[in-house]
Order: C-alpha cells, then sequence, then structure tokens
C-alpha cells in the first residue's frame, strides 16, 4: 500500500509538472510578449501612414506631371514665338537695307530740278 501511494505521489508530481509546463507553453506566445505588442502596433500605425504618404506621393506625381507638361507646352510656344520674331526681324531687316539701297540710289540720281533746268538750257 505504501508502494502505491508512493506511485500516486509521484504520477501527482508529474501531473503537476506536465500541468506547469502546458502553462508555460501557453503563456510562451507571442501575444503575450510585450515587445512583440508594441511592435506589431508600430507596424499597424506605420501601415495607416503608408497609406497617407502613398496617396500624397501619388498626388504630388499627378501635380508634378501636370505641371510639367505645362511646362513643356509653354517652353514649345516660346520657341515658336522666337521663330516667328526672328523671321520677321530678318524681313524687317532686309526690308529696310532695301529701302535704304533705294533711298541712296536716289540720292545718287541727278535732281529733277536739275534735269529740267538742263533740257531748258538746249
Amino acid at each position: 500500500m505504501a508502494e502505491l501511494t508512493q506511485q500516486m505521489e509521484f504520477a501527482m508530481k508529474q501531473f503537476n509538472k506536465l500541468q506547469k509546463l502546458k502553462k508555460e507553453v501557453e503563456n510562451n506566445k507571442l501575444d503575450n510578449r510585450n515587445d512583440v505588442q508594441v511592435l506589431r502596433k508600430k507596424i499597424a500605425s506605420l501601415n495607416q501612414e503608408l497609406i497617407y504618404s502613398k496617396q500624397d506621393m501619388e498626388q504630388t506625381k499627378q501635380a508634378y506631371d501636370t505641371a510639367k507638361s505645362l511646362f513643356d507646352t509653354q517652353t514649345s510656344q516660346k520657341e515658336q514665338y522666337v521663330q516667328h520674331l526672328t523671321i520677321i526681324s530678318e524681313n524687317h531687316k532686309k526690308e529696310q537695307e532695301k529701302q535704304l539701297s533705294q533711298l541712296m540710289s536716289a540720292m545718287k540720281m541727278p535732281n529733277l530740278n536739275t534735269i529740267v533746268s538742263q533740257e531748258d538750257n538746249k
């Protein structure tokens, strides 16, 4: 009977030991660790911030693309205007040179009054 009591006590000790190990295993879950909980909260917070950052990035990219398109259009227009102005300026310069040449030729020609008086003298 003493042997049976010893076996029962040993079995109870083993049972209690197994219960304690089982409880330790259950308590050793990641969810129960403070550092894991803190990291998960930080990750969740960053996920929310990433959503807003991505939206902001996309809006900023769209604004950049719009501004770049406007800039390119205005640059192209400016270049066309400069080319047009260059053509107008060159044509104006040629016309002025032509008029100046005509004026210079007219100044070298004998005066009509001189021609008329010369004919009168004949």
